[in-house]
């Protein structure tokens, strides 16, 4: 995809439980509240797109609420690319975006277990996700980013590609 500079491989999630998931009322809230652990961030971006019927419409906001997080809490940081990991469409499941087989299988296997903690703990009153601002220092913590690969040398910055959502479009609609 060109929004993250390298093709994406989506993997199909619509378990009972997923779909179930997807049709939740309070989806959105329950969502934007941030990733189960802190760890996950580097995974799974720190909420994803959420899609109801246009794809397109889904990844536009996705990428507004994005910027409008990295904007809210950076400080030196540069932003990094706007793709979610994941994405939920609601009454279907959720697809993972992974950059290969490998990714797609940890974010899917990662958002497959949140959904199943998240389900749990909505029926225990829910459950409170670190601060946004906390969230953003792992998400851009340079430590995090090397288990990604994403090194760089000193001084150098991530580079970033002005991007199209056409081909994301493109591979979730395949998805579907």
């Amino acid at each position: 995809s060109l929004i993250r500079g390298c093709d994406i491989t989506p993997k199909v999630c619509q378990s009972a439980q997923a779909v179930h998931f997807s049709t939740l009322s309070n989806l959105e809230e329950i969502l934007y509240n941030g990733p189960l652990t802190p760890e996950h961030v580097i995974r799974t971006k720190p909420f994803p797109a959420i899609i109801e019927d246009d794809i397109a419409q889904g990844l536009r906001l996705f990428n507004k609420r994005y910027e409008n997080y990295f904007r809210q809490h950076k400080t030196s940081e540069v932003r990094l690319d706007l793709a979610p990991r994941y994405t939920v469409i609601k009454g279907y499941g959720f697809v993972a975006l992974g950059k290969d087989e490998k990714e797609s299988q940890i974010i899917f296997d990662i958002v497959e277990h949140t959904i199943q903690a998240m389900l749990h703990t909505q029926k225990l009153g829910g459950w409170k996700s670190l601060s946004e601002a906390d969230i953003f220092d792992m998400e851009y913590w340079e430590l995090e980013q090397a288990k990604l690969g994403n090194v760089r040398k000193k001084g150098e910055k991530f580079k970033i590609k002005k991007t199209s959502q056409e081909d994301l479009t493109a591979r979730i609609e395949a998805a579907r």
